[in-house]
């Protein structure tokens, strides 16, 4: 039989495995068993080798009954009132230094799923007063060359006799097609920012204004939404002692409505 010594032994233990089990048998069906699902709180215990972690308000609490003991045990037994209000104190402490540690790990964690708003401000565009005839180029664009609401004199006068009011050259011009350009060799203020209208120039950011957005311009972490709008230019009016429509000269003026954002974190 070779190796095999015993022949009616050799019988009885593969008869014996066959109908038996032992440890190992248990621990093999353990390992087909659904997995426990385990969550993000069960999680962080089990990290923390099954140790609690206390809250900085759970410290505090504590903190301040030892303290309040402590007061007390200090007219009754001097060496266990010491005790008990420095322990106290000390555990206070580290609720503070906890509640600290915890407003910064949010802070670090923190990612915002929407873009939100870091500035927000409507104001007259500066220097449109110098470029006038860029002014007046970009608002014949955006108005499609119509002057004077496509009214003639005739028209004109009889609206003005009823409203007393000029009517200027560009009226209600508006669009979102803004572009802002950062001019940092500006040797004014390298904070300046361009502002153009189908790349022609009708003025710049109030220098304050540039101050604040002029690093948000050119950062991909930003955006910006723009909305510009205009009126003025030469008018019309009506004299009227003769009851003539006259022309006046005047500036064209640009708005801006400017919103910038940061960008979420994806």
């Amino acid at each position: 039989m070779g190796w095999v010594k015993n022949p009616k032994k050799a019988m009885y233990n593969k008869v014996y495995h066959k109908t038996t089990f032992g440890l190992s048998d248990l621990f093999k069906s353990s390992k087909k068993r659904k997995k426990k699902v385990v969550n993000n709180k069960q999680q962080s215990i089990l990290a923390s080798n099954g140790k609690k972690q206390h809250t900085s308000k759970e410290y505090k609490e504590a903190g301040l009954v030892f303290m309040v003991l402590g007061a007390i045990f200090l007219f009754l037994f001097l060496p266990l009132g010491f005790f008990l209000f420095i322990t106290g104190f000390i555990t206070y402490i580290i609720g503070l230094l906890t509640a600290n540690r915890e407003k910064k790990k949010k802070v670090e964690n923190y990612s915002p799923q929407i873009d939100t708003t870091v500035f927000r401000d409507d104001f007259l565009l500066m220097g449109t007063n110098y470029h006038q005839e860029e002014a007046e180029i970009a608002a014949d664009f955006l108005s499609k060359g119509v002057h004077y609401f496509g009214k003639d004199n005739k028209s004109l006068k009889s609206y003005m006799l009823e409203t007393y009011k000029p009517v200027y050259k560009y009226n209600k011009l508006k669009t979102v097609d803004v572009h802002l350009l950062p001019e940092p060799s500006n040797p004014h203020d390298k904070n300046a920012v361009k502002v153009l209208v189908n790349n022609i120039f009708v003025g710049y950011l109030p220098a304050m204004i540039a101050t604040q957005v002029s690093s948000y311009i050119s950062n991909p972490n930003y955006r910006y939404d723009a909305i510009l709008t205009g009126r003025g230019g030469p008018y019309k009016t009506l004299n009227i002692e003769t009851e003539r429509v006259v022309s006046r000269k005047s500036d064209l003026t640009y708005y801006l409505d400017l919103t910038v954002w940061r960008l979420a974190k994806k």
